[in-house]
C-alpha cells in the first residue's frame, strides 16, 4: 500500500477594483465679505474595497476643500487605488466660485455716485431717457 501526502497551498488573488462610496458632483462657493476670493467646502470623497480596508486616495492638482479661489469653475479628479494595484474608477468634481453680484437702479441721473459696497463685485450702468452712461 503506497501513501501519499498531498499538500495543497491557495491564495486570495484580489482582482476587484475598489469603488467611491462619496463623489460630490458639483460644489459651490462664493466670494467673501470685503473680498474678491472665495471658498467652497467638501468633503474629500470616500472609497471602499472588497479586500482592504483603507485605501490609497490621491488627487489631481493644489485644489483642496476651502482653498482660498478666485471666481471661476476649476476641476479636481480624485483617483485611489487598493494594495493590489486594482483602480477606481476616478471622482471628478467641479468646483464653481461665484462672485457676489448687486443690482442698483437709479430712476434720475445724478452727476456724482458715492457707493460703499463691500465685498461685492459691482457693474453700473445708467441711462436717461435711453441714453447709457
Amino acid at each position: 500500500m503506497v501513501i501519499v501526502k498531498l499538500i495543497m497551498k491557495c491564495f486570495y488573488q484580489d482582482i476587484e477594483a475598489p469603488k467611491f462610496t462619496t463623489c460630490p458632483g458639483i460644489i459651490f462657493g462664493y466670494t467673501n465679505r470685503n473680498s474678491l476670493k472665495g471658498q467652497a467646502e467638501w468633503l474629500i470623497p470616500t472609497a471602499t474595497d472588497n479586500h482592504d480596508y483603507i485605501t490609497n486616495t490621491s488627487w489631481s492638482g493644489s485644489l483642496y476643500p476651502n482653498k482660498i479661489l478666485e471666481p471661476g469653475t476649476y476641476t479636481v479628479t480624485y483617483t485611489t487605488q487598493d494594495s493590489a494595484g486594482n483602480k477606481a474608477l476616478p471622482c471628478v468634481t467641479k468646483v464653481v466660485i461665484k462672485g457676489k453680484t448687486v443690482t442698483i437702479i437709479i430712476s434720475s441721473v445724478i452727476k456724482e455716485y458715492i457707493f460703499l459696497l463691500t465685498g461685492l463685485i459691482c457693474e453700473f450702468r445708467i441711462s436717461n431717457n435711453n441714453k447709457v452712461f
